[in-house]
């Protein structure tokens, strides 16, 4: 259950590198459907959570901290009970994953601009894009992030 994996996640001193990866995987599949439900029905609010993106601070902590807040709000603006309690359960390691993710520029930079991209979207109440939006932005987190850990395990074989 997610309980136990929770608590042992959060035990660790360091995340392994496939938990993040484990994590952005679920992402795939939970987040376009409450990011496309959160538009549909509640846009404007949508557009309040990602317009504070413009005081987005380019470091690890201020992304992982936006990100963590961002999702559980639009999880809660979809109107699903479900995906907010599943978002819930990982609150005690979302942001220390959050954290070792946004440690490369690399992922802050795709972020950001998925964060802008998804506020035009939203300004326009298009679910359907915001759907297709999202689920582009968790396969790029997931291939971004994969490639990552790729490129650190050849270098430790050198």
């Amino acid at each position: 259950n997610i309980t136990i994996i929770i608590d042992i996640v959060q035990h660790f001193d360091h995340i392994p590198d496939t938990f993040v990866l484990y994590f952005l995987e679920l992402r795939i599949a939970l987040t376009p459907q409450y990011v496309k439900k959160a538009v549909m029905l509640n846009h404007p609010k949508v557009v309040s959570i990602l317009s504070q993106v413009d005081e987005l601070i380019d470091c690890k902590e201020q992304f992982a901290l936006y990100d963590w807040k961002m999702q559980k709000e639009l999880a809660r603006l979809s109107e699903n009970p479900i995906f907010s309690l599943t978002l819930n359960s990982f609150e005690p390691v979302y942001v220390k994953m959050a954290m070792k993710y946004f440690s490369l520029s690399f992922c802050r930079k795709a972020s950001l601009n998925y964060y802008k991209k998804l506020m035009e979207v939203a300004l326009k109440g298009d679910y359907q894009q915001a759907e297709e939006l999202a689920h582009s932005m968790m396969r790029k987190s997931y291939a971004l992030w994969d490639r990552h850990i790729s490129t650190e395990k050849n270098r430790m074989r050198i």
